[in-house]
């Protein structure tokens, strides 16, 4: 499998330096987490597209979407397997995600409360946030 780098240049993933294969690896597992949030806001009944023409135009962006998810879980595979042969798996042990900062709390009449998170650098919200 190719691998395209920031500057253009294509190269197998066979190829790649360690660091790079490292850093390659972790980058797409983040964004196929992204896309994982993503798509879980999107099909939500609330917070989700409201009429036919909303639907229509999200069902065309996720379609697009999810190609390139495919494509990215079919990259991260290829460099799980590189990384296993280069016994590099100790390597990509990240230490826990720094949860988002608390930006407001509003209590509501009846018991809710609305929460304002200030999320920054591609941050991802903790598993337990839905």
């Amino acid at each position: 499998m190719k691998w395209r780098t920031k500057d253009g240049r294509v190269l197998d993933i066979k190829d790649m330096g360690d660091e790079h294969l490292l850093n390659a690896h972790r980058m797409l597992r983040r964004k196929v987490v992204e896309y994982k949030e993503i798509e879980k806001m999107y099909l939500h009944p609330i917070f989700g597209p409201q009429g036919e023409m909303a639907q229509e135009c999200l069902e065309q962006g996720m379609e697009e979407k999810f190609e390139v998810y495919i494509q990215m879980l079919g990259a991260v595979g290829t460099m799980d397997k590189e990384i296993k042969k280069r016994d590099l798996t100790e390597k990509l042990v990240e230490g826990p995600k720094p949860l988002p900062k608390i930006k407001s709390v509003e209590h509501m009449p009846g018991g809710g409360i609305i929460v304002e998170l200030d999320i920054h650098n591609n941050q991802s919200l903790p598993d337990f946030i839905d």
